[in-house]
């Protein structure tokens, strides 16, 4: 029922991992960061701690929410670390940030400014070694095969042996079996995301279904999606094209078509034209108007290369 590597592994051998790992007041999410915040498939968090680097938007990412924030670094035997300078490599010292000031350091060979998950395995007043940390225990992160029925869609939930847990697909076209990832572990829930099944058709007509001052959310049928709030047009649907596959969702941006949408202004080209933006789509005002740095107006002929012309029609 599910993969084979799992099956000699008891339930009573995972509850005493968790009991060890966690308590009742926290909660572990595998999600992304995308410019400085972390995303799961339904939510965006801010971050507690800035990040000195950049973090690939394909790299899954560890943290524990605390409120509407996520913490990557947190007192945990297993956590999130980075290396903390390129001498202390050069040194073959390899020493990593981590959820405290102590010392931490790891013996193996890991690339500067690149978070990882490690795990500690000796631990002294002053100083701690840690390895790099495999899925060998129930943890954000960990792979199933899993089978699905009716009765799951339904209710979506899924019941493995380590317990029951949220199901997130990534498409209405539900197969028998399913591959899975763990996304989100507390003391209480768990939530399994559907993998290596993503949707071939990109163009989806979406439902709204609620929004902050940065993102907004969609939903269709099984599938969750999320895209940057520059429409603030209050619609109920909106006709998107998948960007990127992320960890249980879509990232998206609203496909390009004529209509009334809301543009931003982005200064001038060289034929002296204001030049505005729809999410990553460019124009051009065909009229001299009034313009400010948010207008609503409509877009009409499209060309080939996805730039278009623009008429602002409500003024303030």
């Amino acid at each position: 029922m599910i993969d084979e590597s799992n099956k000699q592994i008891s339930l009573k051998s995972y509850s005493a991992r968790l009991d060890k790992n966690f308590t009742k007041d926290r909660v572990y999410l595998l999600g992304q960061i995308i410019n400085n915040r972390f995303y799961t498939y339904n939510q965006g968090y801010d971050l507690i701690d800035t990040l000195p680097f950049e973090i690939s938007d394909s790299e899954y990412v560890i943290g524990r929410s605390i409120d509407k924030e996520v913490s990557i670094f947190f007192e945990s035997p297993i956590f999130n670390s980075y290396i903390l300078q390129e001498e202390s490599i050069k040194r073959n010292l390899n020493v990593m940030k981590s959820f405290d000031s102590k010392l931490t350091i790891i013996n193996q060979k890991v690339k500067e400014n690149k978070l990882y998950r490690v795990k500690i395995i000796k631990e002294e007043k002053d100083k701690r070694i840690v390895e790099l940390y495999n899925d060998d225990e129930i943890f954000p992160g960990r792979i199933f095969k899993l089978p699905v029925n009716y009765n799951d869609i339904k209710s979506n939930l899924i019941t493995t042996f380590i317990g029951k847990g949220k199901l997130v697909l990534q498409s209405n076209d539900v197969k028998p079996e399913i591959e899975v990832i763990l996304v989100v572990l507390g003391s209480n829930q768990m939530v399994f995301a559907e993998i290596n099944n993503p949707l071939e058709d990109k163009n989806l007509r979406m439902e709204f279904r609620f929004n902050n001052s940065l993102e907004k959310f969609l939903i269709a049928g099984n599938i969750y999606g999320m895209m940057k709030s520059y429409d603030f047009i209050g619609k109920n649907f909106y006709n998107v094209t998948i960007d990127k596959v992320m960890l249980g969702w879509y990232l998206l941006v609203e496909r390009l078509e004529e209509g009334v949408f809301t543009v931003v202004l982005t200064g001038k080209n060289d034929n002296n034209q204001h030049v505005v933006e729809f999410g990553p789509y460019k124009g051009v005002m065909v009229k001299k108007q009034q313009v400010s740095k948010k207008m609503i107006g409509k877009i009409f002929d499209i060309k080939e290369d996805s730039t278009f012309s623009f008429i602002r029609t409500v003024f303030d």
